[in-house]
């Protein structure tokens, strides 16, 4: 992103820091083990702080990370729970249709984030 879109409060550095830092949260998650359907879990909760970070200066990068994990890392958990994660965040949903056919290799996957925006409790849904 160019530098007027950063903000005043966050430095072009901070915002790449941001995204090296979920990258690594995603990598680094077969050996933490989050539970993504517990909304107390401390790793869950680290991976959406960090993601939220990431969310309000570059919203579709959580899901260019997503395909990237799904794709390269084959780690399927962390993918799908960007993509639920970009799903609850309106900020991203423009961006989704883009990305979500690359990550989501399996009919499994497509059930696994669904699973996982229900952890989110969004509101908005009435059923």
């Amino acid at each position: 992103k160019d530098a007027w879109c950063a903000g005043p409060a966050t430095s072009l550095v901070d915002i790449k820091a941001h995204k090296m830092s979920l990258i690594n949260t995603a990598a680094a998650s077969l050996i933490r083990q989050p539970d993504f359907y517990k909304k107390q879990d401390v790793a869950r909760g680290d991976i959406v702080k960090i993601g939220m970070a990431v969310i309000n200066h570059d919203p579709e990068f959580l899901l260019k990370v997503a395909v990237y994990t799904r794709r390269e890392l084959n780690i399927r958990t962390v993918a799908s729970f960007f993509l639920a994660l970009a799903a609850n965040v309106p900020a991203c949903r423009p961006y989704l249709s883009k990305y979500f056919s690359a990550a989501v290799r399996l009919p499994s996957d497509w059930i696994e984030v669904a699973e996982m925006y229900q952890s989110f409790h969004d509101k908005s849904i009435n059923y």
